[in-house]
């Protein structure tokens, strides 16, 4: 038994200096402040580490961080990386059907982010301090600079996946026309009801649902519910105004034919 127990200690205990060999790879400030620091001391940064000498090219991602927090707290703080990016890209998957993630309400708000841009910000999001992965078993969990964040007192920056194609919204559906017309519409309701609201407007729809709405065009609420990002709570709060826009401009552009 006891050898059992040290065998587990040990396997634990590596698979936390691999998390934080990862962590300080990921690392986007100076190498020579994150090892003082993790001796509880403090330095000027270095001048000399490749991340002073070359600073990463880094993209604001605090809309995106918010959104992984919110996941990982509205699950429990119990889950792993993967689930919680499937929450956020809206995945159908019968782990989410099961547990009734899909009535989340950030279920399919980083649907225009691709896993990768996802898997990169866990990462470089536990590196900071934001986000705590479990070593063992690999659940995700509020880190200790994840109050202000959440709060808004800070921002986070990351840095980009290499070669990796990022759309930061999805276009309006191509063609233009009826559809693209529709899409206008129903941003503009989107961006009524964030106002009203007082939230951003992807914690509505994101752009890929408004485009997939467009296309779809749903005229009942179980149409509205099969819609890319959309999922039950969404279809409760938002189905019947959206609806109704989806009607008005339908009719429109079939009386100005």
């Amino acid at each position: 038994m006891l050898g059992g127990e040290a065998s587990d200690a040990a396997r634990a205990g590596q698979k936390r200096r691999i998390e934080e060999l990862g962590a300080l790879c990921e690392m986007t400030g100076c190498r020579r402040q994150a090892l003082f620091a993790h001796f509880g001391q403090e330095s000027a940064p270095c001048g000399n580490c490749d991340n002073c000498r070359t600073p990463a090219g880094l993209i604001d991602a605090s809309a995106q961080a918010r959104l992984l927090l919110e996941a990982a707290r509205e699950t429990g703080e119990i889950f792993g990386a993967a689930h919680l990016i499937d929450i956020l890209r809206g995945a159908d998957t019968q782990k989410i059907r099961d547990r009734n993630h899909d009535a989340l309400a950030v279920y399919g708000e980083g649907a225009r982010w691709k896993q990768n841009d996802w898997r990169a910000l866990v990462r470089q999001m536990s590196a900071a301090g934001y986000l705590r992965v479990d070593p063992e078993f690999g659940g995700v969990s509020h880190g200790p600079r994840a109050p202000g964040l959440l709060r808004g007192e800070t921002t986070f920056a990351m840095r980009p996946e290499p070669k990796a194609a990022r759309r930061q919204g999805a276009a309006a559906p191509a063609g233009g026309g009826a559809n693209g017309a529709l899409f206008a519409a129903l941003k503009a309701l989107r961006r009524d009801i964030a106002s009203e609201r007082g939230v951003p407007a992807f914690v509505i729809f994101s752009d890929r649902t408004l485009a997939d709405m467009a296309a779809k065009k749903p005229r009942t609420l179980a149409a509205f519910g099969e819609v890319f990002g959309v999922g039950r709570a969404k279809t409760q709060a938002f189905g019947a105004q959206f609806i109704a826009a989806i009607e008005r401009c339908v009719a429109e552009a079939g009386a100005a034919a």
